[in-house]
């Protein structure tokens, strides 16, 4: 093969699966993120613009329910180089409030027992 059939082949896979991977996005309504602590800003901010970009829209996460539940007081974001990641928390950031409208802060703690829940496991 070809070093120039090669180079064509691989772009043909790639398109293909970046056009899978754009209808799956495309498919989405709601986006769940447990332990929101611990992914940075700089991933948020990133999945978001990849979200605009592919529904080419100007909305906040393109209208798609934003459901993130964690608590900002245990881990936070690990800093990776690699990626030019400083592993800011998400709460530092000033939009954040345009960007997740509504906060619900749930004060009741509750803890699974090892009751029947764990008999299905």
């Amino acid at each position: 093969m070809t070093e120039k059939l090669l180079k064509a082949t691989l772009k043909i896979q790639t398109n293909k699966q970046t056009n899978k991977l754009n209808r799956r996005i495309m498919n989405v309504d709601t986006l769940f993120t447990d332990e929101i602590s611990m992914l940075s800003l700089k991933l948020f901010l990133q999945i978001e613009k990849v979200l605009r970009t592919v529904r080419e829209s100007n909305f906040p996460f393109c209208g798609i329910q934003i459901i993130v539940s964690g608590d900002f007081f245990q881990l936070k974001p690990v800093p990776n180089d690699v990626y030019h990641d400083r592993g800011e928390l998400i709460i530092s950031y000033e939009k954040i409030h345009s960007l997740i409208p509504r906060h619900y802060v749930l004060s009741q703690v509750h803890r699974q027992t090892e009751g029947n829940l764990n008999i299905i496991f």
